[in-house]
This record gives C-alpha cells, structure tokens and sequence, in this order.
C-alpha cells in the first residue's frame, strides 16, 4: 500500500486528491525506475527429468531442427521434442549418441560408436535412423565414438579421436590425426580442429589437409574446449579444458592468455563454452555447474541462475534460435530462457504485500519482509529486513517510508532494519484519514489505534473506543471524512463514524444479508476508478444512500463473472488488474469490449493467498504478483510483439484407430487424402508447435470444416481425436498458442471420409431388399405369434371363467357351511336352554310331590287321631279328592315326551346299546342326563337314596361303563354324537 501526504483546506477535496493518488501511485512508484525495468529481461529455469522423457538421464549433445524440433543425445539414443511429446530412436548398435549435426540441406546426422547416419522422418511423421556407415566406407572398427558433426561450407565434418572425415556429395575422405583429436570448431567460416600436443590446425577444404595455426606451447599443451569468435574474423577465443581463457590471432599465431578460471588448488575442468548473445561466456563445468566470463574479462564463479540449476555436473550446453540456454547435464536438462514472459524472484514463500520504494522491492511474508534491489531480479538473491521476524501482512508507502503491519506490531523500515513504533500487537496496518497528513488508523485485530506522523516519523497514539471488531479490510467513505467501512470476512459489514478528533466511534451501523446483500461472507471494501465498491461472492456491488442497501454494480459485474468473488481489482497505467476467482488477469482501460486476458497467468492459477491477494505493476507490462508459493514477474509482451515473426503450428502425426489396429497416414499429401470410414474406429491427430512448446504449455484449438460450427476451446491436449463422422469432405485447421501469450500460424489438413460399404447405392439397394423382406417376413411372424397370442388368450379366458365358477361353488359351500355352523350353535344352545326347562320342570314335580306325600302322611296321622265323625268324614273327603290328584306315574310318561322333544332319539339309542333296559331305567337315565343328584332323584322316581344308588349301579352295567368312566359324561357324550348325527 502507498499514500501521499498533502496539503489541502477542503476535506472533501482532500479525499478526491486521496482517492486519485491511489489509482495512479504505482506510476509514482516506478516513474525514477523506468528506463531500468522497461529494460528488464525475465529469466526463468526450467527443469526436464526421467518423468518427462522416459529415457536415460545423462545427456552429451544437442541440436534444433529448423522447424524448432529440439534432438538430444544421450545414453539410449536420439531424444526428439516437439515441445508437445518426447521420441526415442535407437541406433542400431544401441551405442551412445554422442553427436548431432545438421548438414547445409537441413538433414539431422546422427553420430555414436562406429555408427554413423541420418535420421529419417517417412511420409506418415515416423522417425527412423538410416545408417550411413557402409555407404560411406566407414566399416573400419578402430574409429570408435563419433564426437562432433560440424556442417562446413557445403562439407559436413566428422570429429573422430584419431581421424577427421569429410562428407562431400557423399563421399568421405579421411585426415588421420598427427596425435589426437580433442576439439573442432567452425568460426568465421573456418574449421579449425586441435591435434593434442601439435596445435590448433585449420582445414583446407580444397586439399583436404590440416594446415597449423596455433602451437600447442602457445596455449600452454592445455586442451581446447572452445574455439569462439573473438573481436574480429582474424581473432578467436579459446577455452580450455583446464579452465584458461585465451585470445588467438589467426594469421600470425599469437596467443595472450587474457585468465585462469580455476584457482590453483581447486579440482575442476571445463566440458564445453558457449557465447551468449549479451557477449558473455557461459563453461559448462565438470563441479561447478556454470561459470560466466564476462565482457570485461571478468570472471563469475556465482552465475545468478546456478542456484535453479539441479545438477553439479554439465556436460554440455547450447544455444537455440530463441537465444535460449540449454544445458546438458548428468541428470536431466535445464532451459534456460533469458527473455521469459515470468519467473519467480522469491521462492516458497507466502506473499501477503508488496511495494516498491527507492529502487527496491519489498514483500510482506509469514517470515517477515523481504528486500529485492532491481539488480537482484537478475540474480534471484534477495536480502530479508533485520528485526522483523514473522508474519508480516502490509507494506504501506508514505512518500518515501515503509510501515509495515506486523503481528508483533507496527514497524517502520529503515534502510535494512526494522524500528518497532507500537510495542501493540496485531496490526493488520494503516489506514489513510482524509485531510489529515499527520495522521493515520492503524488497523488491528481487534479495533483501530491512532497513528501519527510528522517528518519522516511515526509514532503510535491512543486506541480508539467504541469499536472491537477486526478492522483489517478498511475503507474511506467518499461522501464523510468523519466515516469509514469495515468489512469482516465472517461477520459482514460495519459502517463506523468518529468524532472529530478521531478518538472514538460515536456510531456503528450493521449491515449482512438483510440491506441487499445475499451473504455476509468474504466482502471487501476498495476505491476503484472514483467510487467506493464492495467485492462478495456474488459480484461487486455499491451502495445506494438513498435506499440504504447495497446494489450490483452493472459494469463490473458485466465484465467479471458474478459467480466468482473479485478480490482484487486495481487500474494501473493503460489496464485493470483483476483476481476473480483465484485467476489473475487484466482488461485494457481502452477496450469497448473489456476483453480478458487471462491465459499469460495460467501457472499462478490457485495459488493466491486468499483474501490477501497481491499485485504490484512496474510498468505497464511488467507486474510483480505475491503468491502463496513466493513472488513472480510477469512480463506480459508476447513473443510476437518482441520479434514480430509467429512460429508454425505443426501435424506430426495422422492416424486412424480400427478395430484390428492402428495405421498411421501420410502427412503431406498431395490432393486431399481418401480414408475409408470406419464406424468403429477413430481418426486422431498429434499437433505441436516446437517453438512455442519449449518456452511454456502449449494450447491448441481446432476447427473441422464439413463439421464444426465454430472453432474449439482451447486446450494443452496435443491430441485431436474424432469418432463417428459421417462420410464426406472435410479440412481440419488447427492453430496454437502458450502461456505466455505467443500465437503460432495455423495448418491445415485436407481429407476424405469415403462411405462404407453400406452407404453405397448397390449395398443400400441390397440392404432396402433385405429390409422389406424383413419387414414382410416379421409380418407374417407377427400375425402367426397374435393368432397365437388369441388362441392362448381364448383358453386363458375359458379356464379363468371355469375358475371363476368353481370359486363362486366354492364360495357357496363356504356361505352355506358357515350358516350351518350358525344354526348347529343356535341348536346347542336351544337345546340347553330346553334342558334347563326341562330340569327345572321335573325338580318342581318332585318338590310338589314330596309336599303332597308329607301332606298325605300328616292327614293319615291326623285322621287316626280324630273322634268324631263328622271330622272324619271330612278328612276322608280329603282324601278322596287328594287320591284323584295324586301325582303318580303319569308326571314321568310327561317327562318322557318332553325329554324325547329336547334330546331326540335319545331312548332309541339307549335301547340301540341294550334292548333290556327297562322304563325306569330308561328315566333315570335321562335324569342323570339332566344333572340331578341322587338326592333330588329318589322322590321323582319314589325310591329311597339307596334305591337310586343301587338302580344307577344296575345301569352301568347294563350299558357297559366301567368303573373309571362318568355315567353322566357317557350320557352327555351319547347325546352329542346323536345330535352331530341329526345335523
């Protein structure tokens, strides 16, 4: 963060100013440093292990085809990178490929041991290795490893270790070495070549011989590594394999040994040198990764990028087209590319802030404040703020000092040291108070502290009351010095007001989803272009005074998706920098159509620290943006504007998946190609661009003519796959691009999906037959299977009918069976309701009985004691009207029907069991049938107690109950079997 501080008498106006200074303070920022950073180059480290290429990791040389392909040589073979997919061709042998060259025709030689050829492409993009060896007449097996293939003029030049062979229209003549062979090079037209202990020798393409230029005493018998162009044709520079740095005069042979890169005691060697296009040397060192000689003769042990560098060991390096490095090493290969479009200055390090003051770049982090001088964006080194460990969260510039806030508290950064100002703890930082250029709030975790400033100083004041809440996102109201905007991440939004000295909040408004936000979560206030803005998760909004709630703002929202929370938004220079979620880009202030550019950032997708995301533009095409992995630079030029030439989008490879395999087609045929459709198969095209590719990901997009609509999203898929399409006449253009913004041309590719054989008249008229006769045939199968569906149907209906009756008999029977049971329960009961009568009956004929025969007894008794006779006379009447009425027999004869009504059959089924049973047998049997003691039987029957006991003994025997056996249970079981009879 920077504020400025000035006079003004207005408040009103001094926060206009305010507001203004912040949309343009990073133009202030960097104006005393612009002619450096618009100078300022990026270079970025980029590493390629056994993942990448699935091939042996040492590698001994390298060479770039002229449509950008990259050929490495290594343990295993020929590597090919198209910048998309990684190819091994093997060499016969399988020897080591040591070289690699390419001849005036552009032709890739490929040299290993006792093996010499070049590498094919065929007409289908299949590489291939296509030995040379015989034709050449170099069969003899003393020449062993290949170790440099130099073109040379319209000659190509082999660098054996005793024997230098010359390749001229295909033939090859051969220079046997005085000694040994140690190094060849071709510099200004020359090919000079050194034969170890004789001297540095220049080839006479005419005569073929070697002719000297160089004493081997002059360059000390060292062994050359490098022979380099030196200030003019006549001079070059020699670099040693022992580390001397030497400058040679070629038409006179003189040698100034200008240093020694090595000290005396240190172990080390030279592999190979390079120029680069700055005029410094790089040496590719055997334990020293690499060492730089610079244009003043200079020497750098510590080359800036060597700390990105994996491997101790570099066998090789080289430069490409692009000016680009690459350096060979024993475990893998490093790009170096010195014009990159980013590259990170700050490793693994969250970045919460950062700010650039006097030439220096400063960072906030969780491990405290880092300083970057301009010269160190170069060397990667960066310097960290003595006194300041820990999370640091801000840096905000006021004119020309630092505050930074701290956990610890708040500091001023002076020069390279930290001086603490509040011994307070948790200051988020500062916040500016309009009109006011001698004080500023200090944001805390928990409310606001004041801060006052006077020359160059800052000392911190009393904290504010009245309000408790995390102040870290703060924001000036544009209509009120006195009022300010906190937003909480969790809470929602306050709108505080202080009085007038600031020392308190005399007033606190509330806002969450009830003032037309729809959530209280992530809303952050900014100033942006003039206006007071909230960013939410549901797009930007501001808010309306008039009807007291927050609004959508239609612009903003218009251009940046409202789905996604903007928490970063900032105008610098000619452009709006944005962070919609957590992808960072940037549209031109100038654009009508406000179009994203966003791609150039692909690499940092995510990785911001959320909610403080940072962003600092230098220039306004070079921006510093703080990350959760550290800080980058991103230089948002595309390669075309910085060279103006677009690389070639490239097809290696056509082929067409079948069902029995996979064949692969031509790719440059001379009229539109006719393939012959496979419904089952599918039609895939491998595209890369080898330029684009080596820098950064690469992304394709494809539009089918005959097919498509419009042209495909992009995407760094180099596959292009097609399944199903239909037969006809099709172009499929392919164009591309990377991350960093560079476009490459488009190509296109012609062909012809010719029908199949079913799509044809002839099999279409056979197969219209066939399908009549189908559809005739499955007709008359389909009527055949109906009529027996009827038929069926019909039987079914006839057996569910016959069911249905059985059922409804069965439901009859069923009906009829449970009334059965109703009236045989009706019964039972009738019949036991009757015996009770019946019983009662007879229990009262024996009572009147036994009453008349006592009454009987006691007239009996009376009339022998009478004298007279007129008394007796009257109880004689009595007795003849009590004989008329006597109850005799004829009571039972009574019982007898009745009881034969109640229990029917009764008696004939007692006669059934034993014809000799007698009548009263007969009646005691239904008296004890009816549940009467011996007791109330005697006076019914006229027998004494006794008599009933012995007639009841009789009985049993009579009817053959044994002694165990009830005679009451067998008459009451007797009577139940003859009435289940009679139902």
């Amino acid at each position: 963060m920077h504020f400025q501080k000035f006079q003004s008498h207005s408040p009103f106006i001094s926060l206009l100013f305010l507001i203004c200074f912040q949309t343009f303070y990073l133009s202030a920022q960097v104006k005393q440093n612009l002619p450096q950073l618009s100078e300022l180059k990026l270079s970025r480290v980029a590493y390629y292990g056994k993942s990448d290429f699935k091939s042996d990791a040492q590698f001994w040389t390298m060479e770039e085809m002229d449509n950008g392909i990259l050929l490495f040589g290594n343990n295993e073979g020929v590597l090919i990178w198209d910048g998309a997919e990684w190819e091994t061709v093997v060499l016969p042998n399988f020897s080591s490929v040591r070289s690699l060259g390419l001849d005036h025709k552009g032709k890739v030689w490929v040299g290993g041991y006792n093996e010499v050829g070049t590498l094919e492409k065929d007409d289908k993009g299949e590489h291939h290795f296509k030995s040379m060896t015989a034709e050449l007449g170099l069969t003899d097996s003393d020449l062993e490893n290949l170790w440099q293939i130099i073109p040379f003029r319209n000659s190509l030049v082999l660098r054996y270790d005793r024997d230098l062979v010359v390749i001229k229209d295909n033939i090859a003549a051969r220079i046997k070495a005085r000694n040994f062979l140690f190094h060849a090079e071709k510099v200004h037209d020359r090919l000079l070549v050194q034969d170890l202990n004789h001297g540095i020798f220049e080839l006479n393409e005419i005569t073929l011989e070697l002719e000297l230029r160089i004493s081997a005493k002059a360059i000390y018998d060292q062994s050359v590594k490098a022979i380099l162009p030196g200030k003019s044709e006549r001079e070059v520079v020699l670099i040693t394999k022992e580390g001397g740095y030497f400058q040679a005069d070629l038409s006179t042979g003189r040698v100034f040994k200008v240093l020694e890169v090595f000290d005396q005691e240190e172990i080390d060697q030279v592999n190979r040198a390079i120029q680069l296009q700055s005029g410094s040397y790089i040496l590719a060192t055997q334990g020293s990764k690499l060492v730089e000689i610079r244009p003043d003769n200079t020497v750098n042990r510590n080359f800036y990028l060597n700390p990105k560098i994996k491997n101790r060991t570099v066998e090789n390096v080289y430069l490409d087209e692009e000016g680009d490095l690459w350096v060979l090493q024993n475990q893998g290969i490093d790009h170096i590319s010195f014009d990159a479009s980013y590259t990170q200055v700050l490793d693994n390090i969250p970045v919460y802030d950062v700010a650039l003051n006097q030439g220096n770049i400063y960072t906030a982090t969780n491990q405290g404040v880092f300083m970057l001088s301009l010269d160190s964006l170069y060397t990667g080194v960066s310097q960290k703020v003595h006194n300041l460990p820990g999370q640091a969260w801000s840096i905000n510039k006021i004119d020309d000092h630092l505050l930074v806030g701290h956990n610890d508290g708040l500091f001023q950064i002076r020069e390279d040291r930290a001086i603490s100002v509040s011994k307070e703890t948790g200051f988020w930082g500062i916040c500016p108070v309009p009109g006011r250029e001698d004080l500023y709030l200090g944001t805390t975790y928990s409310g606001f502290y004041k801060v006052h400033y006077k020359d160059g100083e800052f000392r911190i004041g009393e904290r504010v009351s009245g309000f408790d809440e995390s102040t870290r996102d703060v924001s000036p109201s544009l209509t009120d010095p006195f009022t300010f905007w906190v937003c909480h991440g969790y809470k929602g939004v306050f709108r505080v007001k202080f009085d007038k000295n600031y020392s308190r909040v005399i007033s606190t408004e509330f806002f969450t989803v009830y003032n037309g936000l729809e959530s209280p979560f992530n809303i952050m206030p900014r100033t942006f272009e003039d206006q007071l803005i909230f960013t939410t998760n549901t797009g930007v909004f501001t808010f309306d005074e008039e009807g007291h709630k927050f609004v959508e703002d239609p612009d903003l929202n218009k251009i940046l998706n409202p789905k996604k929370n903007t928490t970063l938004l900032k105008s610098a220079f000619d452009k709006i920098w944005f962070v919609n979620g957590n992808e960072l880009g940037y549209y031109l202030k100038e654009d009508a159509d406000a179009s994203l550019h966003t791609m150039a950032f692909a690499p940092l997708s995510n990785s911001f620290v959320k909610s403080m995301e940072s962003l600092l533009p230098l220039t306004k095409d070079l921006v510093a943006v703080g990350t959760i992995n550290g800080l980058y630079l991103f230089d948002i030029r595309s390669r075309v504007e910085k060279s103006g030439v677009m690389s070639k989008t490239m097809i290696n490879r056509v082929g067409l998946e079948k069902k029995n395999g996979y064949q692969m087609l031509p790719l440059k045929p001379e009229k539109p190609l006719v393939i012959g459709n496979n419904p089952l198969g599918s039609l895939a095209f491998h595209v890369a661009n080898p330029k684009l590719g080596t820098r950064s990901k690469v992304y394709f997009s494809h539009f089918l003519e005959g097919s498509d609509e419009d042209w495909s999203a992009w995407s760094n898929d180099p596959e292009i796959t097609f399944t199903g399409l239909d037969s006809g006449d099709y172009t499929l253009k392919v164009k591309s691009r990377n991350a960093e913004g560079d476009l490459g041309e488009s190509v296109s590719y012609a062909f012809v999906l010719s029908p199949a054989w079913y799509e044809t008249a002839f099999w279409q008229g056979v197969l219209i037959l066939l399908f009549t006769g189908l559809v005739l045939g499955l007709r008359t199968l389909v009527i055949k299977r109906i009529r027996k569906e009827q038929l069926i149907a019909e039987k079914k209906v006839k057996h569910t009918r016959k069911m249905m009756q059985l059922e409804m008999e069965k439901y009859k029977l069923t009906a009829k069976q449970r009334e059965m049971e109703r009236e045989k329960i009706f019964l039972e009961q009738n019949v036991i309701d009757k015996s009770k009568e019946l019983a009662n009956y007879t229990l009262l004929l024996s009572k009147r009985k036994e009453l008349f025969n006592e009454i009987y007894k006691d007239l009996q008794e009376l009339r022998l004691k009478v004298q007279k006779p007129a008394s007796k006379k009257a109880i004689n009447s009595v007795f003849r009207k009590l004989e008329s009425s006597r109850i005799g027999e004829k009571y039972l004869e009574i019982f007898d029907v009745n009881f034969e009504r109640v229990h029917q059959d009764f008696f004939s089924r007692l006669k059934s069991i034993n014809p000799n049973l007698s009548k009263k047998e007969e009646q005691l049997c239904a008296l004890i049938k009816m549940d009467l003691t011996n007791k109330e039987i005697a006076p019914i029957m006229n027998l004494s107690l006794r008599g009933v006991e012995s007639a009841r003994y009789r009985l049993r025997k009579k009817l053959g109950i044994t002694h165990e056996d009830g005679l009451r249970d067998f008459l009451e079981t007797f009577t139940h079997a003859d009435m289940e009879k009679s139902q």
